[in-house]
């Protein structure tokens, strides 16, 4: 097949080697791959690659074949086409051509949905996989950066975000971060790390918030995957010293987007390895009980926005037509966040408490009292000094 017509000088069938052309070059566009095609039975694997994806888990029919090459695709494994001599002899071919193109076309299409974070399906859920990173100027983390001002004390929790921490430092900020990863596996352009599994060691927090004047926390995309968002929010606000309050700026997926209620309509509920219902999210947010949450828990939140559909990303075009329906969609979020909005951002700072009120007017006090002791001390030393007139 890669070699232009000559597999037809194997007595290949004329309606096969049509077919064959059609159904390689939809899957190509779909997949973003550049085979001459996806469909000869003759294939060596490396037990290596085997050992690494689910295969256990595809299809018995003829279009695990196609599944299996979405596998290598998606850890990209080296796949390598050699042309071999086509023959075709007397046996019956019993494969139903029109259910076998069907299945793989939507094959392709569920992984491809998948990567976008709209279907889910165990056997592409692949550790290992890559995916493709955007400069776009609409990203949740590019918004996030372009709120923080430049020099400013920073804490990121939640340090899988390479670009956001290094544009944060280019800006002149200190960057401090906090994940439960080993150091060697988050960006070394942090100032200072702290390991810290914030599902069981959260009070470790406190003495990191207490000996730091931060004046931004950044909680990208990590309010979502607790099981007690509350907890944390509870312990930025009362560990931090009354003056000055941080500003706390955090983004979510936005439940309530309107292709994933679109999606409910059909009765599609998918958990995915990435996206609005990345599976490891345990708690599902609007745009009303994400600024709930905030304000609940004592925060008075200054802004809530909407940011567009990664289109660039899902598309792999950061300069093309892509681009130009993220600008698009971009503003529609802006404009109606809590339906078109695929995540949101939202920036408050934390009410002081009661025993923070009571602090500070402790301090307030004794400067008081200090000041009053000073301006009596000098009017005491001006009487002394004073000369005596007989």
């Amino acid at each position: 097949m890669a070699g232009g017509t000559s597999a037809l000088k194997g007595v290949m069938p004329l309606y096969k080697f049509i077919g064959n052309k059609i159904l390689t070059a939809v899957q190509n566009r779909i997949l973003k791959s550049n085979f001459s095609e996806f469909h000869s039975g003759y294939r060596s694997y490396s037990t290596a690659l085997l050992r690494s994806i689910p295969f256990e888990v595809n299809s018995n029919d003829f279009h695990f074949d196609t599944e299996i090459i979405i596998q290598c695709l998606a850890v990209k494994a080296k796949i390598v086409e050699i042309p071999i001599p086509t023959f075709y002899g007397d046996e019956v071919c019993h494969v139903n051509g029109m259910q076998y193109a069907r299945n793989v076309v939507l094959a392709s299409l569920r992984f491809s949905l998948g990567q976008m974070g709209f279907l889910y399906d165990r056997k592409y859920d692949l550790k290992n996989q890559h995916y493709p990173r955007t400069d776009s100027p609409y990203s949740a983390h590019q918004r996030i950066v372009d709120k923080v001002p430049a020099f400013s004390r920073t804490l990121v929790i939640g340090c899988t975000s390479a670009t956001m921490i290094q544009r944060l430092v280019a800006k002149g900020c200190v960057v401090d971060g906090i994940d439960s990863m080993p150091r060697e596996e988050v960006p070394a352009a942090l100032h200072t790390y702290h390991r810290i599994n914030l599902a069981t060691e959260l009070e470790r927090l406190a003495e990191i918030l207490k000996n730091n004047n931060y004046d931004y926390i950044l909680l990208a995309d990590v309010l979502e995957r607790m099981v007690e968002p509350e907890r944390l929010l509870d312990f930025i606000r009362t560990e931090n010293a009354p003056r000055p309050r941080p500003t706390v700026i955090a983004s979510t997926s936005n439940v309530a987007f309107i292709v994933l209620r679109a999606m409910l309509a059909l009765g599609q509920f998918n958990y995915g390895v990435r996206g609005i219902l990345d599976r490891h999210h345990t708690r599902l947010f609007t745009k009303k009980s994400f600024e709930r949450i905030f304000v609940q828990s004592g925060f008075d939140v200054e802004e809530i926005s909407g940011v567009s559909l990664p289109l660039s990303t899902v598309f792999g075009d950061s300069s093309g037509l892509a681009m130009k329906l993220e600008a698009a969609t971009d503003f529609l979020a802006r404009t109606w966040p809590g339906s078109t909005a695929y995540q949101l951002i939202i920036s408050a700072k934390p009410l002081p408490t009661t025993n923070q009120l009571l602090e500070v007017s402790q301090d307030h006090s004794e400067d008081l009292r200090n000041h009053e002791q000073a301006e009596v001390d000098e009017d005491e030393t001006e009487t002394a000094d004073a000369p005596v007139v007989h």
